[in-house]
């Protein structure tokens, strides 16, 4: 999360280490689901930090590509995704998602998609707060 909507403060880093080394003690395989936008990255960060000494059956990462209108290119996605995988400690991104459907752009999203998914960036794809339509017209593209 961040600081505005979710009240993250740097200051629980510790606390929420805790947390994730109890889920991943107790309940593995966990699935971490994250986005770029949760704290401009931080949440990306933290994961790849906590999860870097881990067997990485442990957990299955979700992250998502947030669909913004200064990003309109496949190359957009493609470049978001591989500060992603940086963030998150190198390894590929168990399932990459499109945020929320954009007004521009979708099908060049989904090029984006295909295009770090041949990278060997990502392991799946597939997206967050589409409807019915939405998801439909993914399917057509």
């Amino acid at each position: 999360g961040d600081s505005l909507f979710w009240g993250y403060n740097p200051k629980n880093d510790d606390q929420l280490k805790e947390a994730f080394d109890y889920a991943v003690q107790n309940y593995s395989p966990v699935l971490l689901d994250t986005a770029e936008l949760y704290g401009l990255g931080r949440s990306e960060t933290l994961l790849g930090q906590y999860s870097s000494s881990i067997d990485t059956n442990k957990v299955v990462v979700a992250t998502k590509f947030a669909a913004l209108p200064f990003r309109t290119k496949p190359e957009s996605v493609v470049k978001a995704c591989q500060a992603s995988v940086k963030r998150l400690g190198g390894r590929p991104i168990d399932l990459y998602q499109i945020h929320f459907p954009g007004a521009w752009a979708n099908e060049a999203y989904w090029d984006g998609m295909a295009q770090a998914y041949d990278k060997g960036l990502i392991k799946a794809v597939g997206v967050s707060n589409y409807g019915v339509d939405a998801t439909r017209a993914c399917h057509q593209a």
